[in-house]
């Protein structure tokens, strides 16, 4: 019979983890908070709130939020259709985090895309390289090239999940003088209403790199080069063949992305600071009210205050059983509001205190919160009840 029933219960689980299409299918509503739970939760952060930190569901605090940055992002970009700024912060965020080539990537972004004169184009023309037996484009050609527009730059969407802003260590007067001395209202100098002496420092810094020779690629890596591109460059390595030129071509981009990822480098991490700031403070003086009324705010509270609420047992479905411990068993289970699976671990409090592990489960606890990597297992949720400890 137990043979059966592991069976059936075999069954069951492959079934659960097979059958599903579209992805996990939730078990239980997503629970909606009253008026009345979300004032309580409310007056409960606000009376937590610690000094230096940024008051609770203010722009700063709201923005620090992966969750709460995603749906600001999301908001003025569906509602009032004005992305240009929140790109701009979306890239210096995703330029603190980088290095290398990478940094030197989105370091041509930044400055093809969102600081340049607003008479040039959204992105750079990809440069042609030289070498000793390939002579250089006409200067024809670079002109033709690089004809003015005056195009907004591409809408970009956040695909992280841990995309955040972190609250500003610039007092409010300084962000305000600063502001004063070098916002532009007209947009004239470039796309994001910067200007005066922020925006000529950070051309400035970074001055050697726009003069690289490959510094226009990089803005554009993923892009294929177009027919007239092909042509022209064949024109150069006339003689050669075409594998030869592709191998010539490739090589000296990549030797021009290392040259410029070592002067990326060496740019300091507070370039685009007060730049992002200035920005950042127009945008919240211009769409926070606005945020705040919206539909996307009401969600941003009703998933903080879900974030918030404890985990329980009853949140869980116990599917089988997965293995057998020294304390109690390893279950398969599935959270009901998600339908995601999960592997739980209940350990037995008598049985930890008979056996005096209480330093070993919280050792386990701690190790598997610490982990963070697609290949090793790592803790998810941990809780407890009167009688056992749950790890998820």
């Amino acid at each position: 019979m137990e043979e059966l029933q592991d069976a059936i219960e075999d069954a069951q689980y492959v079934n659960a983890i097979s059958s599903v299409d579209d992805g996990p299918r939730p078990v239980l509503p997503w629970e909606v908070p009253t008026e009345e739970q979300l004032a309580s939760w409310k007056e409960d952060i606000l009376s937590k709130k610690e000094e230096g930190v940024p008051v609770p569901f203010q722009f700063d605090w709201t923005l620090s939020h992966a969750l709460g940055f995603f749906l600001f992002s999301a908001y003025l970009k569906e509602k009032c259709d004005d992305y240009v700024q929140i790109n701009f912060i979306e890239e210096v965020l995703r330029w603190r985090a980088a290095q290398g080539r990478i940094r030197a990537q989105i370091t041509s972004t930044i400055v093809s895309n969102y600081l340049s004169p607003t008479t040039l184009p959204a992105t750079v023309e990809e440069p042609t390289f030289t070498s000793e037996h390939t002579p250089a484009a006409s200067s024809t050609e670079n002109g033709n090239a690089n004809r003015a527009t005056n195009t907004k730059p591409p809408k970009t969407e956040i695909n992280e999940f841990d995309l955040a802003r972190e609250p500003t260590r610039i007092a409010a007067d300084t962000i305000q003088d600063l502001r004063a001395q070098n916002w532009d209202e007209s947009m004239s100098k470039c796309c994001v209403g910067l200007c005066g002496p922020v925006l000529d420092s950070i051309l400035k810094r970074v001055d050697r790199l726009r003069n690289t020779p490959g510094f226009g690629v990089l803005s554009s890596v993923q892009k294929e080069p177009d027919d007239d591109k092909k042509s022209s460059f064949d024109a150069l390595v006339a003689g050669e063949t075409k594998s030869e030129q592709s191998a010539t071509l490739e090589h000296e981009k990549k030797r021009s992305v290392r040259k410029l990822s070592v002067i990326t480098n060496e740019l300091p991490g507070d370039l685009f600071d007060e730049a992002e700031v200035i920005v950042a403070e127009h945008i919240r003086e211009k769409h926070w009210a606005g945020f705040q009324i919206s539909e996307y705010h009401s969600k941003l509270l009703d998933f903080l205050w879900i974030q918030d609420r404890k985990i329980v047992e009853e949140d869980f479905f116990v599917m089988r059983v997965l293995g057998r411990g020294g304390f109690g068993l390893v279950t398969a289970c599935k959270k009901g509001t998600s339908g995601k699976l999960y592997a739980m671990k209940v350990m037995n409090k008598k049985r930890i205190k008979i056996k005096k592990a209480e330093q070993l489960t919280l050792n386990e606890q701690k190790c598997l919160a610490d982990v963070n990597s697609p290949f090793v297992v790592n803790l998810k949720y941990s809780f407890q009840s009167t009688a056992d400890v749950f790890l998820i």
